[in-house]
């Protein structure tokens, strides 16, 4: 059984415009499996439960992922070769699925990247987004974040609007964070501080 991505993790993978193919099935990995595609697979497993509640009546476990170019990802998925005409759920093993899903790979000239490659690699990456943040929050470099969160609430209070505690607000800012680094960071902290409290 394998680990599903974080929300951070899932955020920054999202801005390379690639998905995972994956399969899915009872924690036994007994037959049947799902296979499926999506960027935010966290999203996709309880969606997957619902979708067949009889088949799967407790939690549905990731059995298998592989990354690859979101559109090539959704073509491997649609290829009925791969998906043994199963409409997503199949009643085979997770051996034979995989089999099957990297057999269409070659076949089709789709370049899959393995899951604990990926996951490690953005881990490294989100965890050095993380790391900067916290040294900001404690040698004072986050200031003007801190005086612009303050500035905001205070407005928010006078109007009535809503507005995110403080801990939602630093993990918005770690996520614009990697959007910038993902995107080759070119956001303005103006930019930042919007996505982070809304725009004013």
């Amino acid at each position: 059984m394998l680990q599903v991505p974080s929300r951070e993790v899932t955020y920054y993978v999202s801005k390379f415009n690639v998905a995972a193919i994956f399969i899915v099935g009872a924690p036994s990995g007994l037959p049947p499996v799902v296979i499926s595609s999506a960027t935010d697979i966290g999203r996709s497993l309880p969606t997957i439960g619902g979708r067949w509640p009889q088949t799967f009546p407790d939690d549905v476990a990731l059995l298998g992922v592989w990354w690859g170019d979101r559109r090539q990802v959704r073509r491997l998925v649609h290829d009925r070769r791969a998906l043994h005409r199963g409409g997503g759920l199949l009643n085979t093993d997770v051996a034979t699925v995989t089999a099957a899903i990297t057999a269409a790979a070659r076949r089709l000239d789709v370049r899959l990247a393995d899951h604990a490659v990926v996951m490690a690699r953005v881990s490294r990456q989100v965890g050095k987004i993380r790391q900067r943040v916290e040294a900001s929050r404690q040698n004072g470099t986050l200031q003007g974040f801190n005086t612009e969160f303050r500035r905001r609430r205070l407005l928010a209070q006078r109007t009535g609007a809503r507005f995110p505690t403080y801990g939602v607000a630093l993990r918005r800012l770690r996520t614009a964070m990697a959007t910038a680094a993902a995107t080759g960071g070119a956001a303005t902290p103006l930019a930042i501080f919007d996505h982070v409290f809304g725009a004013d």
